[in-house]
């Protein structure tokens, strides 16, 4: 028994320090690749056909008349297998703004922003306007390998700043009935413009009051009601997306508690640089 015990205990020592062995691999290898370059942009440097150097560390970007073109790029360590690479910009508003894939390439054509073709730097320049958004930009970058595997390879944030004095939104041409029954849908509306563009405006919206003058919330705390220009009829009553003018359908149901008498509306819109519009204060009556 004493010699079936020594067996077990000189085969769990040799189990013991064998693990402790491949920890120590497993652990060499962590600190090799923490010694990896500090990368710009969010990345992921190391893939099996190719590997990622740098993006294009770009922080901000003002809009220049005389030359509007940003210029974005990837740089690699190594590209053999690459076949393609692209990206997606989105604005502040989180929409894509471009139609169709942006390709970056590496042919050393200046006109898309290339220096030396076939140095494994791909780029391309992105043309950017004055009556683009203001706000913060994300890229994320995409490569197709040989293997006609796409990936996505990174992403990078900037600002953007349009040159553009930012004006505050304008409100008018309030639609709202003189007075509606208790348990009856009806349709609200506003038009909504903005100097800087229709996409500058960040939001329209009523707030409401009781006849009894307490405030009634969106949600706890909150008393700004959103309005819609999406052309969604059935849900929002808005008959047509984009055409500035926000809707909101709204209905009294409660027929025993909610209170008769004069409720106040109160509207107006918000830009993207925080800029309030004129307020538009309007009653219905509520039998």
């Amino acid at each position: 028994m004493i010699f079936y015990l020594l067996n077990k205990l000189g085969q769990y020592h040799i189990y013991t320090m064998n693990k402790i062995k491949f920890l120590s691999f497993v652990l060499f290898i962590l600190i090799l690749n923490g010694c990896e370059p500090d990368l710009s942009g969010v990345i992921n440097p190391i893939e099996q056909s190719y590997r990622v150097k740098t993006l294009s560390s770009i922080n901000e970007y003002n809009y220049n008349p005389l030359d509007s073109f940003l210029t974005v790029s990837v740089e690699f360590v190594t590209f053999d297998q690459v076949s393609s690479v692209y990206c997606n910009i989105y604005g502040p508003d989180q929409k894509k703004i471009n139609n169709s894939l942006l390709y970056l390439l590496d042919n050393g054509n200046s006109a898309n922003g290339d220096v030396v073709s076939g140095d494994g730097k791909f780029s391309n320049k992105i043309p950017f306007s004055e009556v683009m958004l203001n706000g913060n930009y994300r890229i994320e970058y995409f490569v197709l390998d040989k293997s006609n595997y796409s990936k996505q390879i990174g992403e990078e944030n900037f600002l953007y700043n349009n040159g553009q004095t930012n004006i505050a939104p304008i409100i008018d041409n309030v639609r709202l009935p003189s007075e509606i029954l208790r348990g009856v849908s009806f349709v609200f509306s506003v038009d909504a413009s903005d100097p800087n563009g229709l996409s500058d405006l960040a939001s329209v919206y009523f707030e409401l009051k009781r006849p009894d003058g307490t405030m009634v919330e969106a949600s706890p705390g909150f008393t700004k009601f959103s309005m819609y220009d999406n052309g969604n009829v059935e849900i929002y009553g808005d008959t047509t997306a984009n055409d500035g003018r926000f809707s909101f359908k709204n209905s009294f149901l409660d027929t025993t508690t909610t209170q008769t008498g004069s409720w106040e509306f109160k509207f107006q819109a918000r830009d993207r640089g925080n800029k309030l519009s004129n307020q538009i204060t309007q009653t219905i009556l509520v039998q």
